[in-house]
């Protein structure tokens, strides 16, 4: 029974003003339903954290199996085609900025900045080693693609880490779970490794030039130094890494101007693509493995692992199904954006 209507309100020992009382009912009323709040927000964080402490106690076996699986499949695929030191120079840099760096001090923050590291690591060893000096127009091609690959890196690397550290404070996301089991952790670093040595495999058939074994050789000799399956490359690469850089930028602009707080970026290429820099990245590792497919021979074609990988990473795994999901949480009550969804093509 209400206390309101208590007699007790008519008692002239009791001079309670029935307004008053009614308003400390309501406050009486409001205090039980911030409590029943604060008690589901309290039950939705435990569940949360006894969910992630589930995910972080996850048997390490699986874990060791993935890096173990993938690096198998690595050191696999360098013997037949001489790439075997490449393939080290690639885990090597992933394992030293992870033990030294990423693992004490349970970080992130240099992930994409490794990334950039193994790249250009690679790129400059293997035509170091395998082309020396002999700068000269016969080995255009190994030259030309050396350069694009450093461009990319430089470019893509820089942005990433800048974006990581002035926005993000160094924290992603995606390793909320990951950062302080050491397993998980070291999976990330073990597949980033893997993607700095599958992409950069059209550049390590190129660059030898100078094995003549016939049980090791995976690219042709007598070809013209450059020849219009090269051209074709090119001008690929460069449309594709266009794209990129003009996608990037233009969403990086749409972010940065205080009237599209709450907005999705629908601007420009966004408005013909949901992902245009996956499409150009994609677009770009095409063109440097057709360039290599000019010279490419037996084991040699193996360069097509690199868009292959790229195509797997970005559309099937953490590119566009991660880059989607996000978007849907931040903007999927949104009509505009429901309908932007559905007429906007989600890469091509």
């Amino acid at each position: 029974m209400s206390t309101s209507s208590s007699p007790l309100l008519s008692d002239a020992k009791n001079p309670i003003k029935q307004q008053d009382k009614l308003a400390m009912d309501a406050q009486n009323e409001t205090d039980v339903e911030s409590q029943k709040m604060n008690d589901n927000n309290n039950e939705n964080n435990q569940s949360s954290e006894v969910e992630e402490k589930k995910e972080e106690e996850r048997s390490p076996l699986i874990s060791i199996t993935i890096s173990l699986v993938i690096t198998a499949i690595c050191f696999g695929v360098s013997y037949p085609t001489n790439t075997y030191y490449e393939c080290i120079v690639s885990y090597g840099v992933n394992w030293l900025s992870f033990l030294a760096i990423a693992w004490p001090l349970h970080t992130e923050k240099y992930y994409d900045f490794t990334g950039m590291l193994t790249f250009l690591a690679c790129d400059i060893f293997s035509i170091t080693y395998n082309v020396g000096s002999n700068w000269n127009a016969n080995n255009i091609r190994s030259i030309v693609l050396f350069f694009m690959v450093m461009c990319w890196t430089l470019r893509l690397g820089l942005f990433l880490f800048q974006r990581i550290s002035r926005k993000h404070g160094g924290k992603d996301k995606r390793f909320d779970n990951l950062r302080n089991n050491f397993w998980r952790f070291s999976v990330a670093w073990c597949l980033q490794a893997t993607w700095a040595y599958f992409c950069c495999m059209p550049l390590f058939i190129v660059n030898q030039i100078g094995k003549n074994d016939p049980e090791f050789q995976v690219r042709r000799y007598n070809v013209d130094s450059w020849t219009p399956l090269d051209i074709v490359g090119w001008c690929l690469w460069a449309f594709g890494w266009g794209i990129e850089i003009l996608a990037d930028r233009q969403k990086s602009a749409f972010k940065n101007d205080p009237n599209n707080r709450g907005k999705f970026c629908n601007v420009g290429l966004w408005s013909l693509s949901r992902h245009p820099n996956y499409f150009g990245e994609i677009t770009l590792w095409i063109g440097i493995f057709i360039s290599s497919a000019s010279v490419a021979y037996n084991a040699g074609w193996l360069a097509v692992l690199s868009p292959v990988w790229t195509i797997l990473l970005l559309v099937f795994s953490s590119g566009i199904p991660l880059a989607e999901r996000t978007s849907m949480k931040k903007y999927g009550e949104q009509e505009e954006y429901q309908k932007y969804v559905k007429e906007v093509s989600v890469l091509i």
